[in-house]
């Protein structure tokens, strides 16, 4: 994970999500010390695709080196890592408002690379031609692909895999499908009404003892569903039935589990 950490590190220097990172707008006049003004209102940010290949922060800043942070590490670099923030990397942002959801980022990121060595084998479309990722200063908002890659699905076995190179399946590296639509939880309706179905089909194939117990697992989950209503419907409101001595004082009815809600 450490060298994958600096792959992923390294790819988004070179080729960072947008030329322009640690956007901000000027809530009053400034006056910086080159005597340029920029007035209240005026959006800034700064240049993260010059100022990471550039030769005074590292060393052949246009070639790509996978393992260029596992070496910055080793030399006793503190920010090294791929959620680290420094001055010379700034995909992320800077300062107290960067990306709050890079770790989350890096763990992801690294889970589907995972998956995809795993299942793939990753082959350029056309050997003779190289990659070109289209990055503007002047329209700054997500990076591109000229000409989509492709990827061979791995086979199961080595046996397989032989005799499958010819007719590999090929997937196109596409994103252009559109998202598919998140499903709605179920209800404690919906529950309580699937488990009264499938407590009575038992039932029906049971004896009077089998009916009897089901007849009770039904009601003690129609108990629980009403107590868990009653509950989120205090949190909801702010309020709880638990009182007591809460970490903000004593519940006064605005308690909600023993603190302030």
């Amino acid at each position: 994970m450490v060298s994958m950490d600096s792959f992923l590190k390294e790819s988004q220097r070179l080729h960072p999500p947008a030329a322009l990172s640690a956007h901000r707008v000027c809530i009053t006049d400034l006056k910086l010390s080159n005597g340029i003004t920029l007035k209240k209102g005026s959006h800034v940010a700064v240049p993260s695709d010059v100022i990471q290949r550039s030769s005074s922060n590292y060393e052949s800043p246009d070639s790509f080196d996978g393992f260029r942070f596992v070496k910055r590490a080793a030399a006793g670099d503190k920010n090294s890592q791929l959620v680290d923030l420094s001055p010379d990397y700034l995909v992320f942002g800077m300062g107290v408002h960067a990306c709050p959801g890079r770790w989350m980022a890096s763990a992801l990121m690294k889970l589907a690379l995972a998956h995809i060595l795993t299942r793939f084998d990753i082959t350029m479309s056309d050997s003779s031609s190289e990659l070109h990722i289209k990055s503007s200063h002047e329209e700054a908002k997500a990076t591109r692909r000229k000409k989509p890659n492709s990827m061979n699905e791995r086979s199961s076995s080595p046996s397989e895999e032989d005799d499958s190179n010819s007719q590999s399946k090929r997937v196109e590296c596409s994103f252009a499908a559109s998202p598919q639509p998140f499903l709605d939880p179920p209800t404690w309706e919906t529950m309580l009404k699937h488990s009264q179905e499938r407590l009575a089909a038992q039932s029906a194939s049971g004896g009077s003892s089998e009916a009897s117990a089901a007849q009770e697992s039904a009601e003690r989950l129609r108990q629980r569903v009403d107590r868990e209503t009653e509950y989120g419907s205090m949190a909801i409101r702010g309020r709880s039935s638990v009182r007591g001595l809460g970490k903000r004082g004593r519940g006064n009815g605005n308690g909600y589990w023993g603190g302030r809600y």
